[in-house]
């Protein structure tokens, strides 16, 4: 594995005229890798740039205003079905590739799944960052530079310094949400002071308990702040437990609670959270998302690094982000099951409500 990885200064610039970044999924990866769009779009200015993702996070990439063109990979289609099915599908996203001739491929993914998909392409230039996993190392040079222990948006960064790129802090930039925006206008009433709370994640380890966020919502409602809760299809029951809660517990407060969850796409997520005050939740994909829109964040971390995949800190970052930790001997220990959850249990209310206050200027 070692033989297979090259430093950032040993690439001399090079120009590439069609490129393919391979980042499939998940959506906070994907928010992860858009300052590396950003940077090979600006040392690569007249190159075609694809990207490769899959069907469930395509829309956060849509009309980017970067992008040449979003190539939608169906891994349901490629995984699921009939074999005679499947091997047609892969056999026609493998002609759909090299019929594009790209010249170099950006596996920022480093799995088994991205390093077929860079395979496929025909391309013989393949890069991904150093921590290419899955045996993709065998398929894909990893590059390892001066940011292999930072934040994994730096790591990816690495990549683009690797072909001649000076970016040093990341800059994120969206697709267009104009569209999207009024029409969240129209289901927050117009409000321009709101906030965002995302309650669920996708692992059991890293949520705060409903109740916790019953109880931060009731304060929030205290200081007349219209509280705007989002997530996915799955995670409608739990906003459902947290509104509920509050029609008992503040009956005359609860038309402040505009409850979106399984309501959205990506795109008018984002446009929830650009127009946000400030967002709330634990590790979890919304979270990334507001975090590429600049909007103020309170995140609670347990069972994960957020120095290596939490809200990014930059220069301008500090005064707009307070990332709390859970306290556990254990932690981090990046499981997805534990007995004890004790590391999101000792973040409490008060904690949350504090870093909240601050970030909105509230005595």
């Amino acid at each position: 594995m070692i033989s297979n990885i090259a430093s950032v200064d040993a690439k001399k610039p090079r120009e590439y005229e069609n490129i393919l970044i391979i980042k499939l999924s998940s959506l906070g990866d994907i928010c992860h890798a858009l300052p590396s769009l950003t940077a090979l779009r600006n040392l690569y200015p007249h190159a075609k740039i694809s990207w490769a993702v899959n069907k469930p996070f395509a829309d956060l990439l849509t009309d980017h205003p970067l992008l040449d063109e979003v190539i939608v990979i169906d891994q349901k289609a490629w995984t699921k079905g009939s074999v005679c099915d499947r091997y047609e599908y892969f056999k026609k996203l493998r002609g759909d590739l090299k019929k594009r001739q790209f010249d170099l491929v950006l596996d920022l993914q480093g799995l088994l799944k991205s390093s077929v998909i860079a395979l496929m392409t025909g391309c013989k230039t393949r890069y991904g960052y150093w921590e290419m996993r899955e045996g993709s190392w065998l398929v894909t040079k990893g590059i390892k530079g001066e940011h292999s222990q930072d934040h994994v948006i730096q790591r990816y960064l690495d990549v683009i310094r690797f072909l001649g790129s000076d970016v040093r802090e990341p800059e994120f930039v969206l697709p267009d949400i104009d569209m999207e925006r009024s029409k969240v206008d129209g289901w927050l009433r117009e409000a321009k002071e709101y906030v965002v709370i995302a309650p669920a994640t996708s692992w059991d380890t890293k949520e705060w308990s409903l109740d916790n966020y019953v109880q931060l919502t009731e304060r929030l409602l205290k200081l007349n702040k219209l509280v705007v809760l989002v997530g996915g299809s799955s995670d409608v029951d739990k906003s459902a437990y947290i509104t509920e809660q509050l029609k008992l517990r503040s009956p005359d407060k609860v038309d402040q609670i505009v409850d979106l969850t399984g309501r959205t796409t990506l795109k008018e997520l984002m446009a929830v959270c650009k127009g946000a005050q400030l967002y709330i939740s634990g590790d979890t994909g919304p979270l990334h998302i507001a975090v590429a829109t600049g909007v103020p964040i309170v995140a609670m971390y347990g069972p994960t690094m957020p120095h290596r995949t939490g809200p990014y800190v930059g220069k301008c970052g500090l005064g707009k982000t307070r990332i709390l930790i859970g306290q556990a001997e254990c932690r981090p220990c990046r499981q997805k099951k534990c007995s004890k959850m004790d590391c999101m249990r000792s973040i409490d209310v008060d904690e949350v409500m504090t870093a909240a206050k601050y970030l909105l200027r509230e005595d």
